[in-house]
């Protein structure tokens, strides 16, 4: 069940942000109010953000911590009410991520749908149009239906 990793209380519309660095803190102040997430979680954000560039394709970007801090996986998603530059490019939808040991291998779901999402601008586009959790909610139940066929 991709809910428990996409969560409609962890979607942020319209986030208004003039920094790489402001979206960061932003979403990570959510996270901790939501999710209980630790201090470490920012330190490990910023140093991901320093070593590795975490743009995705055309106008995304998906941060998560160096290493795991908070074993729970889930997404973060924001669109952005306007984009900012994230290292050398624009970005407008920003999919944060905390992974759990052993993530990668055990959501598998989890991973299918974010790469998804990521790899395909025309999806993209449609969340930065319709920055709702319906239109995630519609193009999570297309992949995972594409998926399933």
């Amino acid at each position: 069940n991709y809910t428990e990793y996409f969560s409609e209380d962890l979607f942020i519309p319209n986030l208004v942000a003039e920094s790489r660095e402001e979206v960061l803190k932003k979403m990570f102040d959510h996270l901790k109010r939501i999710k209980g997430v630790p201090d470490d979680f920012y330190k490990e954000l910023l140093i991901r953000e320093q070593h590795a560039d975490t743009t995705f394709g055309k106008n995304s970007a998906f941060p998560h911590p160096n290493q795991v801090v908070f074993n729970q996986t889930f997404a973060c998603i924001a669109i952005l009410d306007k984009p900012v530059m994230w290292g050398t490019k624009e970005v407008q939808l920003i999919i944060m991520a905390s992974i759990r040991k052993n993530g990668v291998i055990q959501d598998e779901v989890f991973f299918n749908i974010v790469s998804e999402i990521l790899s395909n601008e025309i999806l993209i586009q449609q969340l930065v149009a319709f920055p709702k959790y319906e239109t995630l909610n519609e193009i999570i139940n297309k992949i995972n239906r594409k998926d399933n066929n």
